[in-house]
């Protein structure tokens, strides 16, 4: 036999039970054990400052061949004292591994949670001068003192361009920011109503003060716009960063029309490119991106993607399904709307998803019973995918609030 003694409880059990799992932190000490001249009341015990509790889990191991993991006990600590024994994770049971390795998933969700921005790659550099060069010397004090001014000139320019971006980007950096935040939404909110507002009648006439007001609004919407993004591009610090956010292609293609329209104004194929003003809605979503509701829903859809995909491939065959039958049910009916297969695809869609708008609907015994089943069916495959996407928004949610009432670790301690 062999006394171990783990946090300061004893453990004893067989040489021949710690060898049973070779290549392991007990199995050399039975190997230790078996080489041992002395005899048993003369040898020592082995001492190791652990975990007890979890140490018995590892030595029912040895005994059973089965590694289960404690409900009781975190998965890292747990990880870590397998690691310390020298056993493979991979010999927990199927049981438990579900519970062991909440931990990695949890701590992959949490890490989604972070702001992400674009360029962010100032440094505090003004400090990062050689401190020779500003010994100023009876020699050299003309050269260091114009030396001086010019790194305090860039860092000067450095600084502004920073504070610039951050105010402009991140909406919650400061009170200035949140005022030119709503102030852009203002603009975003204004600029597409007057969109609407000149296919009416009344605002047609470009010669009424009623269209001359609406292109007042639109002109400074559409300038403080361009003004945000001609800044915004100065002040970013790393542009090709910039360049590849596909927000700013957005901003520029919805403010593209309105220029095209000034020089061109008697062309109406231009004209109709100011349906791109539409896009000034996306900007209602910048201030979105900081936000964890937002960050929830993102990472729910990437959760969610697999089930989405199948739903998706599922509803397009069961669409070219019952589209075909459905027209050959009705195909033969007097002055009937199915006249071709894919034309028959419009009421598939629309009745899979219980829409059913009316303008399509099958007339013979044979099209009522492919539409009934082909309603059924929708409902049914749209139900399925849902509940999962709600269960990963539920799960998303609690780790979001998790992750804000996690304190900030003091660095120091660590």
């Amino acid at each position: 036999r062999v006394t171990l003694n783990v946090g300061g409880q004893k453990h004893e059990t067989y040489v021949s039970t710690l060898a049973s799992v070779p290549d392991t932190r007990l199995a050399w000490i039975a190997e230790r054990s078996m080489k041992d001249p002395r005899p048993l009341a003369q040898r020592r015990e082995f001492f190791f400052d652990r975990n007890p509790s979890i140490f018995t889990h590892v030595l029912n191991y040895y005994r059973t061949g089965k590694l289960h993991c404690p409900r009781d006990v975190c998965g890292p600590l747990f990880e870590e004292e397998l690691a310390f024994w020298g056993i493979d994770e991979k010999q927990i049971e199927t049981c438990c591994w579900a519970k062991y390795d909440e931990h990695r998933d949890a701590e992959e969700k949490l890490q989604g949670f972070t702001k992400i921005k674009v360029g962010e790659d100032y440094s505090d550099e003004e400090d990062d001068d050689d401190m020779g060069e500003r010994e100023i010397t009876s020699s050299g004090e003309f050269y260091q003192n114009s030396r001086t001014l010019a790194t305090r000139s860039r860092t000067s320019l450095k600084s502004l361009k920073k504070k610039i971006w951050k105010t402009l980007d991140d909406p919650y950096s400061s009170k200035l920011a949140r005022v030119l935040g709503f102030v852009s939404l203002i603009f975003s909110v204004a600029v597409v109503a007057v969109f609407c507002l000149l296919t009416l009648d009344v605002f047609r006439d470009e010669l009424s003060i009623q269209y001359r007001v609406l292109f007042v609004i639109e002109a400074v919407s559409v300038t403080w716009f361009t003004l945000d993004l001609v800044l915004r591009f100065l002040s970013c610090p790393i542009k090709c960063d910039f360049l590849k956010c596909l927000h700013n292609w957005v901003d520029l293609i919805a403010i593209i029309p309105f220029y095209l329209v000034l020089i061109f104004p008697h062309n109406r194929t231009i004209r109709n490119f100011n349906v791109f003003y539409v896009l000034r809605l996306t900007r209602t979503f910048r201030p979105l991106k900081f936000s964890y509701v937002m960050q929830v829903f993102t990472q729910t859809l990437k959760a969610s993607s697999r089930e989405l995909y199948f739903l998706i491939f599922i509803l397009g065959i069961l669409v070219i399904t019952y589209g075909s039958v459905a027209y050959f049910a009705e195909r033969d009916e007097e002055d009937t709307l199915f006249t071709s297969i894919p034309a028959s695809f419009w009421w598939a869609v629309v009745t899979m998803t219980t829409v059913g708008y009316g303008d399509m609907r099958p007339r013979t015994l044979a099209g009522k019973l492919v539409g009934s089943v082909c309603a059924i069916s929708g409902v049914l495959m749209i139900a399925l995918p849902v509940s999962v996407v709600a269960s990963n928004f539920s799960l998303y949610n609690s780790y979001a609030k998790v992750k804000l009432k996690l304190p900030a670790r003091n660095k120091k301690n660590v």
